[in-house]
């Protein structure tokens, strides 16, 4: 029966016939190209997320503080030390700040290649390569700062590096000259230098020539010293997975399940690097038990369900929106037949393959909601040698071109199909903000996390100057915040520069939009930039996508008691025909956003330029704490419950998120 891995130190490089087929690595460097330049123009034109702006805040702490900041939260450390290094080195650009997570993808994308061709052969190797290099789903999170192209990374060298130490059990020695990094075990000497460096630089192969002409040391290592080493690489990236992500450790379980199905023999040596694993990851086991204690509910991500809608998503998401058609080679041609002679290597991409969203998705259902379709891209690279496998043995080869060519064609059209567009990176609109200011100009400015978009933006940009009246110490109530726009001084322009979904914003434009007129909007993401001027012209004027104009006051402020109603008078105008597939809601949420009471009903079908008086109305809980609370208003499709965003101006529409903060509630002590 055939090896899991072929013997790593067999290679038809120069070192054994002084020939060298270039061809495959040129294949591999344009498959590398094409994904960057599938990525990397983009980098700098995409704004930071609010996770990614995280990452920025803990990688920018001092060491102790990184490692305090990750301890505090959901995720495993190994990537936020790498990217605190990293930030001190070049910077906090957003292009740079992305760049790790391009490298990691791009080695992840090289291994894949490597691992193909060592469980199968070349052709399988650059056919994966290049589905994984061109799929939508690693592209989109190699655009990303966060750990997720460095976990599918690893999962390849981890596979890797597992049948690696698989054949390390054949015994034999090892000696020769150490070449570049290359095995160089059957030349040794300077007879070898000599022979592989000037005849690779005779024959004009420069690529030979650097490779193999710096001899670094001298070895001769007896089998159990390089079982050891084997089992020692092997045991580093099995506890690199976990540092990586807690998901990672379910990639080393599916070798064990192999081993277990294949060299049942072999279990009691598989302990050895499991133990350095263990031992390495040691460190960080008190962290994640404080964190599961933190978090008993899971991730902070919003929660979604075990069900089919879920499971048919991420089969879809997976085939780069090929779906079934991506098992067409499976059926013409002998890759099936074969599985006789290579059901070893094939298990294992299987094992790869299923076992982390089975045990995922059951533990979403029966634990907690743990399931994000993110945390499972480290299966990715199976899916692409599995169908790298199946191309590599259609009968005909034109065809099997043919199909490679749809796949990639598939993938590279997905990537806006199957993920969200990200909000373009707008410096330039806070820079003509600052531009616009002048120096006798009074700003409100808030910077409500160090670890929000608002934060980065005032790092690299500057909000605050002396003329700004910094909110950003604590919340302020409602009965303050009113307090505060009343007392402002006479300025002849005052700015608002701040979030759009915290109610202290919504008052505070509010009351200046009654006594001043908007001279000046903008917004990058979620942040605000509004001037008021002095005089009366234009106001604040809000629409809910192009379907409603919303009429009313935009912020109302009131006291009440527990088990008392609040009735509200609201008006929409139509812009256009609606069908009746729109509800409303008016939702009170507390400090933390958790809904605490709400009202809830669908929209009539209606024609252009209708009007919509409505009068909803919703009860206070008997038991509700005293405390302020807002009132959110959203239009929502009642079939998917997705919102319309709400944007402001009738000219340059401005986006606002996607709910209204039409007042505050006050329940007194």
């Amino acid at each position: 029966m055939a090896p899991v891995v072929r013997n790593l130190f067999k290679t038809d490089s120069i070192l054994v016939e002084l020939k060298f087929k270039p061809w495959p690595h040129y294949l591999l460097l344009t498959a590398l190209l094409l994904s960057f330049g599938l990525v990397g123009p983009y980098l700098d034109q995409a704004e930071l997320w609010h996770d990614e702006v995280w990452s920025l805040w803990v990688a920018r702490g001092t060491l102790t503080e990184t490692v305090s900041r990750v301890a505090a939260d959901v995720h495993p450390p190994l990537y936020f030390l790498g990217l605190h290094v990293w930030v001190r080195l070049v910077g906090e650009s957003v292009f740079g700040l992305r760049l790790p997570s391009v490298f990691f993808g791009l080695v992840g994308i090289s291994a894949t290649y490597r691992l193909g061709r060592v469980l199968f052969d070349r052709r399988t190797g650059l056919a994966a390569a290049l589905l994984l290099g061109t799929h939508s789903f690693l592209l989109y999170y190699m655009g990303e700062a966060r750990m997720y192209s460095l976990l599918l990374a690893l999962a390849v060298l981890s596979t890797w590096a597992y049948g690696w130490w698989l054949e390390g059990g054949k015994g034999g020695r090892l000696e020769g000259w150490k070449v570049g990094g290359l095995e160089g075990w059957r030349i040794g000497g300077l007879e070898g230098w000599r022979r592989v460096g000037l005849e690779g630089w005779k024959s004009g192969r420069l690529r030979e020539f650097f490779h193999f002409s710096f001899l670094i040391f001298h070895f001769r290592l007896e089998s159990w010293q390089v079982n050891w080493i084997r089992s020692g690489v092997y045991g580093l990236t099995i506890a690199a997975l976990p540092l990586t992500h807690y998901y990672g450790a379910l990639i080393p379980l599916g070798h064990g399940l192999h081993l277990a199905m294949s060299r049942p023999r072999r279990l009691g040596a598989w302990l050895g690097p499991v133990g350095v694993g263990g031992l390495l990851y040691l460190p960080w086991f008190g962290a994640w038990l404080n964190q599961v204690q933190m978090h008993p509910g899971g991730p902070l991500a919003l929660p979604q369900a075990t069900s089919w809608d879920t499971i048919s998503w991420l089969l879809f998401v997976l085939s780069g929106g090929a779906g079934w058609w991506l098992l067409s080679p499976l059926l013409l041609g002998g890759a099936l037949p074969r599985l006789k002679r290579t059901w070893r290597p094939v298990l294992l991409l299987a094992l790869w393959l299923l076992l982390t969203p089975l045990v995922v998705l059951a533990l979403n259902t029966w634990l907690a909601p743990l399931y994000q379709l993110r945390y499972l891209i480290a299966i990715l690279p199976a899916v692409a040698l599995l169908i790298a496998y199946a191309l590599r043995w259609v009968w005909w080869q034109p065809l099997m071109l043919i199909l490679l060519a749809l796949f990639v064609y598939t993938n590279i059209d997905s990537y806006n199909r199957l993920w969200p567009p990200r909000s373009p990176w707008q410096a330039d609109v806070v820079r003509a903000v600052l531009a616009a200011r002048q120096p006798e100009d009074l700003s409100l400015v808030k910077i409500v996390r160090p670890y929000s978009m608002e934060a980065y933006y005032d790092r690299k940009l500057g909000l605050r100057n002396t003329s700004t009246l910094d909110l950003s110490q604590r919340f302020y109530r409602p009965a303050e915040t009113a307090e505060l726009i009343e007392r402002l001084p006479p300025a002849p322009s005052i700015w608002v520069m701040m979030p759009n979904n915290i109610g202290e914003t919504w008052q505070a434009v509010a009351q200046l939009d009654r006594g001043r007129h908007i001279g000046y909007r903008a917004s990058t993401g979620y942040m605000l930039f509004y001037r008021f001027d002095r005089g009366e012209s234009d106001s604040l004027t809000f629409y809910f996508g192009d379907k409603l104009r919303y009429r009313g006051a935009p912020f109302f402020y009131r006291a009440a008691q527990p088990g008392e109603s609040i009735c509200l008078e609201l008006e929409w105008l139509a812009l256009v025909d609606l069908e009746a597939t729109y509800s409303y809601g008016v939702h009170l949420v507390n400090g933390g956003n958790a809904v605490v009471a709400q009202h809830d009903e669908g929209l009539a079908s209606a024609v252009a330029g209708e009007r919509h008086p409505l009068s909803p109305c919703l009860s206070l809980p008997l038991d509700l704490a005293a405390g302020d609370y807002y009132l959110h208003l959203a239009v929502y499709t009642w079939a998917d419950g997705r919102r319309l965003p709400v944007v402001e101006g009738d000219s340059a529409r401005v986006s606002w998120g996607d709910a209204l903060i039409i007042g505050a509630v006050t329940v007194p002590e």
